[in-house]
This record gives structure tokens, sequence and C-alpha cells, in this order.
């Protein structure tokens, strides 16, 4: 039970579940009561999906497993997570990127645009390569906000805009092979 996301008005969230039936990851969604759980995303063999996000437009936003890519400096041992959209009701799955390493973390800003992680090998040194990125929510308009060639930190886990500071953004922030999901709780400004 983890990647917690509350919806707008606060009645239910998503999560990342285990379906014990094909032994993967799995969006679910629940009521803050604890009633209505159901599973969002259809269960696939091989494939997780996880860190679920709802989007100002109605959809929800989503990791997935399910390009079949593999992180090649782990001889390929790992599945990549790449960001999908889709409906409340399971149905119209659609990747929205299209990339050779993880895609993690999605995040919508005030402005309802989608910020995220990418960790990304092309034109970087090894270690320096998980980029903060920042798009529309279908996808287009990918730009880098923070982390490009940045010694330290080089992960930003679950990174949250703040609110109201549109250039502020916190993060909790580790090495390239850190503890995952643990480090140091930092603020950044990107307009300093």
């Amino acid at each position: 039970f983890m990647d917690i996301a509350l919806d707008y008005d606060g009645t239910k969230f998503l999560f990342s579940g285990v379906d014990i039936e094909s032994n993967s990851f799995q969006v679910y969604e629940m009521n803050v009561d604890g009633t209505g759980r159901r599973r969002i995303t259809t269960p696939v063999p091989a494939i997780d999906n996880y860190n679920g996000i709802y989007l100002p437009g109605g959809k929800i936003l989503f990791c997935s497993t399910s390009s079949l890519n593999a992180v090649p400096c782990v001889s390929g041992s790992q599945y990549v997570g790449n960001l999908y959209e889709i409906n409340p009701d399971g149905t119209g799955m659609r990747q929205v990127t299209f990339d050779q390493e993880n895609d993690w973390y999605p995040w919508v800003t005030d402005d309802g645009r989608v910020m995220y992680l990418r960790w990304e090998y092309t034109d970087n040194a090894h270690y320096f390569t998980r980029i903060l990125m920042k798009m529309n929510p279908d996808g287009t308009n990918q730009r880098s906000i923070y982390g490009s060639n940045s010694y330290f930190p080089n992960t930003m886990f679950y990174a949250k805009s703040i609110p109201g500071r549109p250039s502020q953004f916190a993060a909790i922030c580790s090495g390239h092979h850190g503890v995952s999901r643990a480090g140091e709780l930092i603020i950044f400004d990107t307009a300093k």
C-alpha cells in the first residue's frame, strides 16, 4: 500500500497495491472512509502499474512498465516505467511518455501541468541522469525544470510543487544509487 494521492475534492484517493493473482502492482482507488475499494488498472503478467495521480481533466496519470523496455545498466533485469493516462473506469489507457529509462513520481502543479522525474542517459554522464521535467497532462510540451548534469542531488524522489510558489518545489533527495524513497528533504527554487 503506497503512492497515496488524494483527489481534488478530498473524498477519495489513489494508491498502489499488489494484485495477488498476478503478483503485480496495480493502481487502486478508495473512498477516504475505507469503502469503495476498486482496481483501476488491469493486471497483466510481468507488468506493474503504480504511482497514480488525478489529472484536472478527470483522467488518471500513472507509471507503467507495459512498454517492456528494460534498464541497460542492470543488463535488462528491470523494466522501465513510463507515464500513461487512463479514464477513471479503467478504459482508454494511452502512453504519454516514451523514454528509454524510467519516468517517476508525477505530480500536478498549480498551473495544471505535470511535474515528474526522468532518468535520462542521453548526453549525460551516468551518475547525473535524474532530471525533473514538466509537461502538459497529455504528454506534450515536455521540458526540463531542474537537474541536468547536477552533481547533487541527482535523485529527487516524490518532488512536489509548493502551492502559490511556482518556482519552488520540495523533494526527498539521494544519490544515483541511494536508498529508494529515503534521503534529505530539500526545498528548491529554480528562480535562484
